[in-house]
């Protein structure tokens, strides 16, 4: 019991994700996530506004982002799922 616990509270650093690789994950992230909630609402909001009425311009950009952010999500916990252990 003592060598499991012990294992668990000091994992191998062997398996630990690199920095480099770790920070490219994030700064990926954080790109995808503002270009899909700022530049790409912004830019539907801007071209929208003169070509649909106001309500379904609201439903499109509101549809926009809940899409976006499943499909962030999904992406989120694949890298996830790619961490090494």
């Amino acid at each position: 019991m003592d060598a499991t616990r012990n294992a668990k509270d000091n994992p191998d650093p062997r398996s630990a994700e690199s920095w480099g690789r770790a920070s490219w994950k994030a700064g990926l992230t954080l790109v995808l996530a503002w270009a899909g909630f700022l530049f790409v609402p912004n830019r539907l909001l801007a071209y929208l506004t003169t070509h649909v009425t106001p309500h379904a311009r609201d439903a499109l950009v509101t549809a926009w982002v809940i899409v976006f952010f499943v499909a962030l999500s999904w992406l989120f916990v694949g890298l996830q799922k790619g961490r090494r252990r």
